[in-house]
């Protein structure tokens, strides 16, 4: 270009092409994401890498994990299988910030082994705390399951994705405590679960024991 000028450079009008309709995914994780705030929750959102010692925290196989040929320390060594790692350290660091009611949300994408590694978007939700900030007429009872269970609700009834109403089953996952999680099941197929966590994923975070 220097050596021949820009006289030589060819004039072109630019094609302009109409832009598509966004498509229903947009829209609903949009309304999805109102949902949760309405319903009194504060977005996180974090890098998509997960350390040998989160996968080791969670009872997640190296296998079911995508790992990275040049991670640049073993903390991002894999791309996140689940979304607890880091919506639990928010938590983590607002509790040691001394937060009573911590009610968070994240909407992001995990990965899981295929070839190419297939990516999955899904939803976090986790309350720690106060079921609520204290008001001066009363102080808040501690958040439980059914606290989360109503969140959960909320944001299925709002999304505009579950045509038929969720089932809670009781199920067992590595990450809850045993006889406090529960499937949910929607028109036979399971689309998530809930729980209270764990109590040595907890201590791992320096968490209250009533985390869910």
């Amino acid at each position: 270009l220097a050596a021949l000028g820009v006289s030589y450079i060819v004039w072109r009008r630019p094609v302009v092409r109409a832009a598509s309709p966004l498509s229903e995914n947009p829209h609903t994780h949009a309304r999805i994401r109102r949902n949760a705030i309405s319903a009194g929750l504060c977005e996180t959102v974090h890098m998509s890498f997960a350390g040998i010692d989160a996968l080791k925290t969670f009872e997640v196989n190296f296998d079911d994990a995508v790992a990275l040929e040049n991670p640049l320390s073993l903390a991002v060594s894999h791309l996140r299988p689940t979304l607890l790692p880091g919506i639990l350290s928010t938590a983590s660091l607002n509790v040691r910030r001394g937060a009573e009611c911590v009610r968070l949300f994240e909407i992001g994408p995990v990965f899981l082994p295929g070839n190419p590694p297939k990516e999955e978007l899904r939803q976090a939700v986790v309350l720690a705390g106060k079921s609520r900030p204290d008001h001066f007429s009363d102080k808040a009872r501690p958040a439980d399951f059914f606290d989360l269970k109503g969140i959960v609700e909320r944001i299925l009834e709002t999304s505009g994705r579950c045509s038929v109403p969720a089932e809670y089953v009781p199920a067992q996952v590595a990450v809850f405590e045993s006889g406090a999680s529960a499937a949910i099941m929607a028109g036979g197929a399971t689309i998530g679960c809930m729980g209270r966590i764990a109590s040595k994923v907890v201590a791992a975070f320096e968490l209250p024991a009533a985390l869910y």
